[in-house]
């Protein structure tokens, strides 16, 4: 930090002397120091670890949450965050989240899976796969390929592709499916 900001911190706005501001870095080289000045922070700001019983309750609110959440990251960066953060419980790892949310998000898409094959006759399914792995015109590209394609720049061609996405994906014998929330349907099909 330059002189001029530990003058301005120190002295303006603490009342520190600058020798006091600029030990402060010095001092947190030492991990001990460090690691008792982050547990008094921690015991001044009412935060906890997560217990056993709250990653139970965690994972119960992730597995209800996922059902109206898009994206993983969306399930897991914000709201899980904010859900740990709401009752002062100190966020675990990424990767411990991250961890947790896939095998939530996991459980759900086999739900969902067992659910449509459940639902939809297998002769439908093969049927949709084949149109869906077949070559869209000679572009060299499958039609899931092309379904997947985003428009392009606003023009009269675009318009004109996007509705004949739209006439095929009418045309497919399975749509919708009732019992799969509208939500899990935008995202799988994003996926």
């Amino acid at each position: 930090m330059p002189g001029l900001g530990y003058r301005y911190v120190g002295s303006d706005r603490l009342g520190l002397s600058t020798q006091t501001i600029a030990l402060l870095p010095t001092l947190y080289r030492r991990y001990k120091t460090l690691y008792d000045h982050l547990i008094w922070a921690c015991g001044y700001l009412g935060l906890k670890s997560i217990r056993p019983d709250q990653w139970a309750d965690l994972e119960a609110w992730m597995r209800q949450d996922a059902e109206e959440s898009l994206t993983l990251d969306e399930l897991f960066l914000q709201h899980a965050n904010y859900w740990l953060y709401e009752r002062r419980i100190l966020i675990p790892a990424d990767r411990t989240l991250r961890d947790l949310g896939r095998s939530v998000w996991a459980e759900i898409e086999r739900n969902t899976l067992a659910l449509i094959e459940g639902t939809v006759p297998e002769t439908q399914v093969r049927r949709a796969d084949a149109a869906l792995s077949s070559q869209y015109d000679t572009a060299g590209m499958t039609v899931l390929d092309w379904l997947k394609t985003p428009p392009a720049r606003h023009s009269l061609t675009t318009l004109t592709e996007t509705q004949e996405k739209i006439r095929f994906l009418k045309e497919t014998p399975c749509r919708s499916i009732s019992s799969v929330p509208g939500d899990s349907e935008f995202r799988l099909a994003d996926r």
